[in-house]
């Protein structure tokens, strides 16, 4: 397993009675405000989360998790129908990753992702699609996901 630096944004409403799963999950990941700053433990969680509401996204970032997921966080939003976007970063020989979710998503939509958060097609995978019937307008529409707008975490 390599450890990989991430940051995840999440967005849209939140009831107020998820918030001390949500924190939980948060807690659980190490998440901090940026790399260079201590994780937040549940008493400091609640004032981002009054701070953030309705202005931004929640944003963390975390220098080394597991193959760069925020797996207790993920897997609550994902239960919960809560919106998030994550970037793990790229290592050396390898990809970055972009993982988004929307609340109107049966699953999350993944890709490889470069420095600049950007999803990447490589060629092996435009050649499937081409294998498969598909047109590169296609291929293309799949990623309009990752073009969505992120709306602002907001308490509800």
């Amino acid at each position: 397993m390599t450890r990989i630096s991430s940051k995840i944004s999440i967005f849209g409403a939140v009831a107020a009675s998820l918030l001390t799963g949500l924190a939980s999950a948060i807690t659980q990941d190490n998440a901090s405000r940026d790399y260079d700053e201590p994780s937040f433990d549940p008493e400091s969680l609640a004032e981002e989360f009054e701070r953030v509401s309705g202005q931004a996204p929640l944003t963390f970032a975390t220098e080394s998790l597991p193959d760069g997921a925020y797996s207790a966080t993920e897997e609550f939003c994902e239960a919960n129908k809560i919106g998030f976007r994550r970037f793990s970063e790229p290592g050396v020989n390898e990809n970055g990753e972009l993982r988004v979710y929307f609340p109107d998503m049966d699953t999350p939509a993944v890709v490889f992702a470069s420095v600049e958060q950007e999803p990447v097609i490589p060629f092996c995978g435009l050649k499937q699609a081409a294998l498969k019937g598909k047109t590169l307008a296609e291929v293309i529409a799949i990623f309009e996901v990752f073009d969505r707008e992120v709306p602002p975490f907001k308490l509800s």
